[in-house]
């Protein structure tokens, strides 16, 4: 795993975990498009943008950070990330 690499395992419908993640962006203020097999998304920080792209298989969503904030470490996304998928 790549450390821009975040895997979600989850035995949840995956529409309706990316439809909760896809509000919770949005209210925020961020982007996010995609469908049920891919997408993108961004968001702002205090410290930057940060954007991202994902894509399904199986019930396993694999999210690429592909821009950060330098300041912004790898775990603080990762945990950040995490948190849009748990109930």
């Amino acid at each position: 795993m790549n450390d821009d690499t975040i895997h979600i395992n989850s035995n949840k419908p995956i529409s309706t975990l990316l439809s909760k993640v896809e509000t919770e962006i949005l209210n925020q203020g961020g982007k996010f498009k995609g469908t049920n097999e891919k997408g993108q998304f961004s968001g702002k920080t205090i410290l930057g943008q940060i954007q991202g792209e994902y894509h399904i298989v199986e019930q396993e969503i694999i999210i690429r950070i592909t821009k950060k904030p330098f300041l912004v470490p790898m775990n603080k996304i990762t945990s950040e990330i995490q948190s849009y998928f748990q109930s």
